[in-house]
C-alpha cells in the first residue's frame, strides 16, 4: 500500500512539474511573441516618423514655393500699379497745361478780334 501511495504521489509531482514547464514554455513563449511585437511597433513608428517628416518637408517647400510666387506676384502688380499711377498723373497734368493753352488761346483768340 505504501508503494502504491509512493508512486502515486510520484503521479502528483510528476504532472505538477510537467504542468509549471508547460506554464513556463507558454509564458517564454508570449514574451518572446510579445518582444517582436514591440521591436515591429518600433519599426513602424520609425517609418511613419519618416513618412511624416518627408510629407511635412515636401509640404513647407511647396508653402514656400507659393508664398515666393505670390511675393513675386504682387511686387510685379505693385510696380505695374505705380506706372499706371504715374501715367495717370502726367495724362492729367498734359490736360491741365492743354486746358490752360485753349484758354489763352481763346483769350488772345478774343483779344485779336475784339481790337480789330
Amino acid at each position: 500500500m505504501w508503494t502504491t501511495l509512493d508512486r502515486l504521489v510520484n503521479v502528483v509531482f510528476l504532472i505538477l512539474a510537467l504542468s509549471m514547464l508547460s506554464v513556463l514554455y507558454i509564458d517564454a513563449d508570449e514574451r518572446k511573441d510579445f518582444k517582436l511585437f514591440e521591436k515591429k511597433l518600433e519599426i513602424f513608428q520609425a517609418e511613419s516618423r519618416k513618412v511624416i517628416e518627408n510629407n511635412t518637408l515636401y509640404l513647407e517647400g511647396r508653402v514656400n514655393t507659393l508664398a515666393s510666387n505670390q511675393d513675386t506676384y504682387q511686387l510685379s502688380s505693385s510696380r505695374r500699379l505705380d506706372v499706371l499711377e504715374s501715367r495717370i498723373k502726367m495724362m492729367e497734368n498734359q490736360n491741365k497745361d492743354l486746358i490752360r493753352q485753349n484758354k489763352v488761346l481763346t483769350y488772345n483768340n478774343n483779344i485779336n478780334t475784339v481790337g480789330k
